[in-house]
């Protein structure tokens, strides 16, 4: 089994990468980044394998997109079965806006899953998958509705995305938090 991430940004932010460098941890290097730019290939390639091709122009089967808006959730089962799993590489909006199934979905023949009705960040929707493939179920995987990071001055950042509580702690994308408190820092207020 093999994750792969269909890039669908047009430029690989600080905050994508991050995404991008905790999903290839999460799947230890076992991951794909597709239809990757000329200027994110010597980052990227060093997380894992990379296409400049689109997901749904290669020759893969047995394939399981994630799509917030696919009628049926993913299954352990699912998982079982199949070669590879497909994460949208979107960075999110607040509610889900049917861009996975209108650019990735729509464009192959494979069986769509969607991951409960909580919005996922690229690397937890990874998270989630991997520990769907150790045989956890969707209920088996406690996750947050939302995080609210505070910053030094009292101002508060919400992430309206679930995150996973492992070992009693939020599962937050390593960095992400330094990444906010200096770039929505203290000073912007």
């Amino acid at each position: 089994m093999q994750c792969i991430i269909e890039n669908c940004e047009e430029g690989l932010s600080e905050w994508l990468y991050l995404e991008y460098r905790h999903a290839a941890q999460i799947w230890h290097g076992r991951i794909i980044f597709t239809n990757v730019k000329p200027d994110m290939e010597v980052k990227l390639g060093a997380l894992g394998d990379i296409r400049r091709e689109h997901v749904y122009e290669l020759k893969i089967e047995n394939a399981i997109v994630l799509d917030p808006l696919a009628p049926l959730p993913l299954t352990p089962e699912d998982m079982q079965r199949a070669n590879y799993v497909v994460i949208g590489g979107i960075l999110g909006d607040r509610e889900f806006t049917g861009k996975t199934k209108a650019w990735i979905t729509s464009k192959m023949q494979c069986v769509a899953r969607n991951l409960g009705k909580i919005q996922l960040s690229i690397d937890i929707a990874a998270y989630v998958a991997r520990e769907m493939l150790e045989g956890k179920t969707i209920s088996q995987i406690p996750l947050t509705s939302e995080v609210e990071i505070e910053h030094e001055d009292g101002h508060i950042t919400v992430l309206p995305y679930g995150y996973p509580i492992v070992n009693g702690r939020v599962l937050i994308t390593p960095g992400l938090i330094q990444y906010l408190k200096r770039n929505l820092g203290d000073d912007d207020a």
